[in-house]
């Protein structure tokens, strides 16, 4: 999962990139103003925002929030050390998926980042059993230790499940998960993918 981090304190800048990086997910870059991010974002789209309120440029956190909902789809974390009511609710308007308050630690990091993807609208209502692992129309995530692992549908050769564990193949790696989701039969069929033999999932060509 890339994640961008827009925030114009060092101390924080410097404590984000370190538990991104200890949680094991893809620093994409950090910003501090939001000229910087939109023309970050439009040349690589991030999967995840970071996004603190009070930034340097000619758009505050809110505002920049706003004009990236208006081109992307893209989830954003609020940070802010700010807690009262005019911020929160100006904040509010632009339906970010999660807020942290600062100071913040690794765990607390950790949980809004899993939140956040669990949230996300387009994740399918018909597989409820997926408690750790999240199906979307073109890519899936998986719960790979303590970090959620992004893998795109066309980049899968097979797969295996054993009713346990999953073992998701692709040209560059292996993706190991646990436990094995219940519905993984009815995604792959619904992805171009066939079963032969039971289990083992390929993709059609």
């Amino acid at each position: 999962m890339k994640i961008l981090i827009v925030e114009d304190e060092e101390l924080y800048a410097d404590k984000l990139e370190m538990l991104i990086e200890k949680l094991e997910y893809t620093h994409l870059g950090t910003v501090d103003n939001s000229t910087a991010a939109l023309q970050l974002i439009r040349k690589n789209p991030p999967d995840l925002i970071l996004m603190d309120i009070h930034i340097q440029g000619a758009h505050d956190g809110i505002e920049l929030a706003d004009l990236i909902s208006k081109e992307f789809d893209i989830p954003i974390v609020f940070i802010t050390s700010l807690q009262d009511d005019l911020t929160f609710n100006r904040a509010a308007r632009t339906r970010p998926k999660q807020f942290i308050t600062k100071p913040f630690n690794e765990l607390q990091l950790q949980r809004s980042i899993e939140l956040c993807v669990r949230n996300l609208p387009d994740q399918s209502a018909e597989e409820p059993e997926w408690e750790t692992d999240l199906l979307f129309k073109d890519h899936l995530f998986i719960k790979v230790r303590q970090k959620l692992e992004k893998v795109a549908s066309n980049d899968i050769l097979y797969a295996e499940a054993d009713g346990r564990y999953c073992q998701i193949y692709t040209e560059e790696k292996k993706v190991f998960g646990a436990p094995a989701p219940a519905g993984i039969d009815r995604y792959v069929a619904s992805s171009g993918f066939y079963a032969n033999p039971p289990g083992l999932f390929g993709q059609c060509q």
